[in-house]
């Protein structure tokens, strides 16, 4: 049977119906499920089984129709919809098989069938429409057959919090059988109260508005009809509990005041209350102590204090408490303070309306003031009231203050527990268990809690908690097995820890460093909270990087107290400029490229001759402050993340460099890398800022293959740094392949750099970049000036396989080809050239120098 709702139903018996033939449909669903049972093993001799062409065939008990409905149908009586929603489908039958069902049997299965039965519900059910009781706000309509339907509708779709038990009519007559229920009512539910009459309050409303009237002090009310107070109600309950020996107790979760609950206690009953507590708030295990809001601890009902009438806004009966109930740890002193603090705020902010009042009044009571009130309440009260009225907010505004410096005072006897508490929150709370110590055979070996971060880091790490006990379980104390078993525990907890940046070599973890770079064997041996670096087969590599950073720093000066001439310069503490200055580099500051006898400084005492700074250098002077003169240097400094306190400018490890070279400041454009005059105490000169000049080859710089930074002006003077300090200076280069003092590489954000090849393995897994290529060429299709940041002590870009005292570097080209590009090549002996020619050119059999001297090849 398949049922077709063709719209939503408009009157009431199409409503009845609809929810009908869902039922109906439901049992069609169960009976289809009972045809996909396999078919049961049929007697011949059956009496509702035909026997045709060797066949047995069940002749159906149900008749296949199709049950339909419209709410747009002009009539609504149930008999005519149930005729309409028949279609004439007789029953499939076989063939040469003779139907034997009459039309008495018929009208008989009908009378029994589900659907003529609930035709009569039909015609009994009612409809009424249903208000809370005492209220026309809120409506619904209902429809049922009996008052146990109406009571349970009405109580879900009116959401009442408790179930509905009585009906009344708007006259207020009780509605207890269902007979007495007119059909489309208006009804009243009740929650087991009496009737409310919902007009009673319109009608006091309306005599009270009639009787008021509005005068020059405001609102009047007559004699007859005066203005009611509002009284607190106390429900039957508290009546009855109030007649016996039992309390109002209100409790709080200790070191949790979220949780808190009212409960009802017996004087003489005490585990009885600690039970219920334990119910109310939830406890995983019984609760066994309970505080005061002064640390004392109660022990029963009648030693528990009364909240003040104060802190009640509508005072129905006594209420005692708090009480912090404890599962055994000790009392939470922070928590107490907190729920005081609480308090305190509450009180405040009572003093302050009931100042504000009095302050009203006084002007009510002041004929030439009159007009400056705010709240015209006070104005309709007479003098006489006025002044009671004052007396008793005075009064309890004085209740308010000493009530708020009796817990002022009760949060002071507290400070030293909440300091203590602070320090060792764990620890504090948790006195009442005994600590054991690590060795212990209950816990055996103590747990390992690291710090793992991935391999080139120092930001990020991953706490890793591991179970040394577990971890060593039958594997015999093999400290390489346990190793294996704690570098898959960390990869399984941490999807970052998982895929890393440097994962080239494996997809499993194979190593484990310290901070030193030192590889990790033993994992037992671990401390707590140690720092380890986590690699998967490439080398440790070194998170602590350094690079050049713009250092200002303040100007002072040594004054002649003669005639005011400046002797020295001095270089004072590094400048940081505070947060809420936000300077613009271009238009707040002047770059000058030398000292000025009408710059303004502090003056100094200082003799120190480190300190002193060279008049023919650059300084920065501020244009919103004539007195702040900086002395700008680069130096070789750890490197810092984007936004660090300790750094300033912002971006003083951001540099632009140039396609000629140049070397400038983001922050400062006009700041430059620079080759001064001023020799250092080894082979060398210091760099120094300088105010950029396109025309000056001391400030440029040209970029080798080998990871070097070259001074243009004098390629003997490499990019390095300064033995003594961090200054920046350029040296002559060093014979030692392993020191890293003069190498250099190139970081940027930008994702183009990121395509470049790199032929350096090493170099590609630390996402560092050269502007140059082999043959020391500029990349091409670089845009230019590129936004870096200098690595240095890099490791070395391209290995250099013979010292520069026994190598030479020739130019290889074909014999007979004048078109091609020579090919460089730097050996010790032209011997060997043919060692270390490219795969794409074939070994000759023998060399010609341009004299056309043969040279033999071994």
């Amino acid at each position: 049977m398949t049922c077709k709702p063709t719209g939503r139903h408009n009157s009431f018996s199409g409503y009845i119906i609809n929810q009908y033939l869902n039922e109906i449909q439901s049992d069609d669903v169960s009976t289809s499920s009972e045809k996909l049972q396999p078919p049961k093993k049929v007697s011949p001799y059956a009496t509702n089984v035909k026997k045709s062409s060797g066949k047995f065939h069940k002749i159906k008990k149900k008749t296949d129709f199709e049950l339909t409905f419209s709410s747009n149908d002009e009539t609504s009586d149930p008999e005519t919809m149930i005729q309409k929603m028949y279609t004439n489908k007789k029953p499939a039958m076989m063939k040469n098989e003779k139907s034997t069902v009459t039309p008495n049997s018929i009208r008989s299965k009908r009378k029994k069938s589900k659907l003529f039965k609930f035709i009569n519900d039909i015609k009994r059910a009612k409809h009424i429409t249903a208000f809370r009781n005492g209220t026309h706000d809120r409506s619904v309509e209902l429809i049922g057959l009996s008052v146990e339907d109406f009571l349970t509708s009405a109580t879900d779709k009116l959401k009442l919090t408790n179930p509905a038990r009585k009906l009344f009519l708007e006259s207020g007559k009780q509605l207890t059988n269902f007979i007495d229920i007119p059909d489309g009512a208006d009804v009243f539910v009740s929650q087991g109260e009496n009737f409310k009459d919902a007009k009673e309050n319109y009608k006091k409303m309306n005599i009270l508005q009639k009787s008021a009237s509005w005068s020059l002090y405001g609102i009047k009310h007559s004699d007859e009809n005066p203005r009611g107070g509002t009284t607190p109600v106390v429900s039957k309950r508290i009546s009855d509990m109030l007649d016996k020996d039992q309390k109002r107790v209100l409790i709080i979760r200790n070191r949790n005041n979220h949780l808190s609950a009212e409960i009802v206690a017996e004087k003489d009953k005490w585990e009885s209350f600690l039970n219920s507590a334990s119910i109310a708030l939830g406890c995983t295990s019984p609760a066994q102590k309970a505080f005061d809001y002064h640390g004392k601890k109660v022990n029963s009902i009648n030693e528990t204090p009364r909240i003040s009438k104060l802190l009640l806004p509508n005072y129905n009966a006594p209420l005692l408490g708090p009480l912090w109930i404890s599962t055994g740890e000790s009392f939470s002193h922070l928590c107490c303070e907190e729920y005081l603090q609480n308090i305190i705020k509450k009180l405040t902010s009572e003093i302050k309306a009931s100042k504000s009042a009095i302050r009203q009044m006084e002007l009510a009571l002041n004929e030439d003031t009159k007009d400056d009130v705010t709240s015209k309440e006070f104005l309709s009260f007479s003098d006489d009231d006025l002044y009671a009225k004052m007396t008793e907010t005075s009064d309890h505004c004085d209740d308010l203050k000493a009530l708020r410096s009796e817990f002022h005072e009760i949060i002071k006897s507290h400070s030293v527990e909440i300091n203590k508490e602070r320090m060792q929150p764990c620890s504090y709370a948790y006195q009442h268990i005994r600590e054991l110590p690590s060795n212990h055979r209950l816990t055996g070996h103590s747990g390992l809690k690291l710090q793992v971060y991935e391999n080139g880091t120092n930001h990020s790490p991953v706490t890793v908690f591991f179970n040394i006990k577990e971890a060593t379980r039958g594997l015999r104390g093999d400290p390489n097995r346990i190793l294996e078993k704690f570098l898959d525990h960390c990869v399984s907890c941490s999807e970052k820890l998982a895929n890393p940046r440097h994962a080239t070599y494996s997809t499993k973890p194979q190593k484990l460093f310290d901070e030193n770079g030192k590889e990790i064997t033993n994992v037992v041996g671990l401390g707590l909270d140690q720092k380890v670096w986590l690699s998967f087969g490439e080398p440790f590599i070194s998170c602590n990087e350094r690079g050049i950073e713009l250092v200002c720093y303040t100007v002072t000066a040594a004054i002649d107290s003669d005639d005011g001439t400046v002797l020295s310069l001095h270089k004072g503490p590094q400048y940081i400029a505070p947060k809420s200055c936000s300077y613009d580099f271009k238009s707040d500051f002047i770059i000058v490229p030398e000292w000025s006898q009408d710059f303004s400084v502090n003056s100094t005492d200082s003799s120190d001759e480190s300190s002193l700074i060279p008049k023919s250098s650059t300084f920065i002077i501020s244009k919103i402050d004539s007195s702040l003169v900086l002395y700008p240097n680069f130096e070789i400094v750890t490197k810092k993340e984007r936004g660090n306190n300790s750094m300033w400018p912002p971006n003083a490890q951001s540099f632009s460099l140039s396609k000629k070279g140049v070397i400038y400041c983001r922050s400062f454009t006009q700041l430059c890398l620079g080759l001064s005059a001023n020799p250092t105490e080894s082979e060398g000169y210091f760099v120094t800022a300088e105010k950029r000049n396109a025309n000056d080859f001391d400030q440029q710089w040209l970029f080798t293959e080998y990871g070097n930074i070259v001074s243009k002006s004098n390629h003997g003077l490499y990019l390095s740094d300064n033995s003594s300090n961090q200054l920046l200076s350029a040296s002559t280069p060093t014979n030692n392949d392993s020191q890293t003092n003069q190498q250099w590489a190139l970081r940027s954000e930008s994702s183009v750099f990121h395509k470049l090849l790199i032929p350096n393995s090493e170099w590609h897994k630390r996402g560092y970049f050269w502007p140059v290529d082999n043959e020391g060429d500029y990349v091409k299709d670089m845009e230019w000036p590129i936004m870096v940041n200098f690595v240095f002590g890099a490791p070395r870009l391209k290995v250099v396989t013979q010292s520069s005292s026994n190598s030479s570097r020739y130019l290889i080209v074909r014999n007979g080809d004048f078109t091609s590009k020579p090919t460089k090549i730097a050996c010790p002996a032209v011997e060997k050239v043919t060692e270390l020619f490219p795969k794409s050119i074939a070994t000759p059999r023998q060399l010609r120098m341009r004299d056309s001297h043969k040279i033999k090849i071994y």
